[in-house]
């Protein structure tokens, strides 16, 4: 499980949950105590028109997101 360290609103390291935590899984409470968010590989889209395609971590509510929606070329 990928994890993020947030502090501040400022994405620091993307890394295995394994890497950042001594326990796994991790509860919601012992992610927030370390500052760590759930990473996210996956948003909803129509495959038929759209595609995902990796991007920068991206801070969005309670998830960091790796890939964004794009259209897929004509």
């Amino acid at each position: 499980m990928l994890v993020a360290e947030v502090i501040d609103g400022v994405i620091t390291k993307v890394a295995d949950c394994r890497e950042l935590c001594e326990w796994y899984p991790p509860t919601d409470e012992q992610l927030r105590d370390r500052n760590l968010v759930r990473v996210n590989l996956f948003r909803e889209h129509d495959p038929e028109t759209q595609q995902l395609v990796p991007c920068e971590p991206t801070l969005e509510g309670d998830w960091v997101y790796m890939v964004a929606v794009e259209e897929k070329p004509q």
